[in-house]
């Protein structure tokens, strides 16, 4: 009797078992995959921008094929760039005047080396040996100092210790004005203005016309006119509520409120600038500043190379065949030992990497 009570009981949980079993299958759910975002430090590492080996060869980019139709499209949309140099306050865009203020200078043909001429001519380009010129002295990143030229008459060059202000975005996307060092050669006190975005200007028409038949000629609001400062002291929200209050009791005809039509809430000086989205800029891009150029992200290689240093050499050693790895043997490898062992050291090699972006990027 008591054999057949036990074997019912277990009949019923079996039964139970099955049901939830049958009922877990019936509606199946997804298990979201989180191991890929345990590893984000990982993806930036594959990500780091190549450092730059400091060599004596300079190469010239290969331009000579540019498509002509590519460029007068991309002319069609780019703004009319006016570059000035600024030598002694005054600013100057015409080349003859910018020949002028090298005046005093004497130059010396130096020939050109060209492999494909062993003889005969070759191009030469001019060097300043005398004259109304300065030289200096720059320091490559090896410590040899070598003789730069820092001035031709009124035009002034940067030996590598000069700095300018220039617009940068800081960590927050925030624009703000920051000294920014000089390459050796770069000419000081030159600066660049756009004359005129494409597009914002109508050809046919007065200025902003065309946006304002793009928009269905909106009306566009007028600036305020400031009126006289009220002297006195300062009241609170309550008692200005309260002098209003009284003073619509003792009005006995309300003033008409005037509705104004819907408009633009800002009267810029181009309409374009409200509109950055609709903007026509090179390669048909929009205005709008894209997400990518606010992400927070480590671009800089002087600080991948802090963050380098930071780690173990055990742990770049994980890191690096994870780059290549198929599967966690192949990491378990690195290490010498097994699938499980590689796991957990590549899990532990991307908390050290997040915990050094973390304290040289924050």
């Amino acid at each position: 009797m008591m054999a057949n009570e036990q074997h019912e009981q277990k009949y019923a949980k079996f039964l139970d078992g099955l049901s939830v079993y049958m009922e877990a299958l019936s509606n199946p759910t997804k298990r979201p995959r989180r191991s890929g975002a345990e590893l984000d430090a990982v993806r930036q590492w594959k990500n780091q921008p190549a450092s730059i080996d400091p060599t004596n060869w300079s190469t010239v980019a290969n331009d000579n094929h540019q498509s002509q139709d590519n460029a007068v499209e991309e002319d069609a949309y780019r703004g009319e760039v006016v570059r000035e140099i600024v030598p002694d306050g005054n600013a100057i865009s015409d080349e003859s005047i910018i020949v002028r203020s090298m005046e005093g200078v004497e130059f010396r043909a130096v020939p050109m080396a060209d492999s494909s001429k062993k003889k005969g001519e070759h191009p030469t380009f001019l060097h300043p040996v005398s004259g109304n010129v300065e030289f200096g002295s720059a320091v490559d990143g090896e410590g040899m100092a070598h003789r730069v030229v820092t001035r031709l008459g009124k035009l002034r060059f940067s030996d590598g210790t000069q700095t300018e202000v220039a617009t940068v975005r800081d960590s927050n996307g925030e624009i703000v004005d920051k000294q920014l060092p000089m390459r050796v050669g770069a000419m000081l006190g030159t600066r660049e203005r756009i004359r005129g975005d494409k597009g914002s200007r109508c050809a046919d028409g007065p200025p902003n016309q065309v946006w304002c038949n793009w928009l269905g000629n909106p009306v566009r609001a007028q600036p305020l006119k400031s009126g006289k400062r009220r002297q006195g002291r300062s009241i609170s929200a309550a008692e200005s509520a309260a002098e209003l209050a009284a003073a619509i009791e003792n009005t006995n005809n309300m003033p008409v409120v005037k509705k104004c039509p819907t408009g633009l809430p800002w009267k810029p000086e181009r309409i374009s600038e409200m509109f950055l989205a609709g903007k026509k800029e090179k390669t048909g891009k929009g205005g709008a500043v894209a997400w990518t150029d606010l992400a927070m992200g480590i671009d800089s290689p002087a600080a991948w190379k802090k963050i380098r240093a930071e780690l173990l050499d055990s742990d770049k050693e994980v890191l690096d065949a994870a780059m290549t790895a198929g599967s966690y043997s192949d990491i378990g490898a690195v290490v010498g030992a097994s699938r499980k062992v590689g796991k957990r050291a590549l899990k532990a090699a991307n908390d050290n990497l997040a915990a050094a972006i973390e304290k040289f990027v924050a």
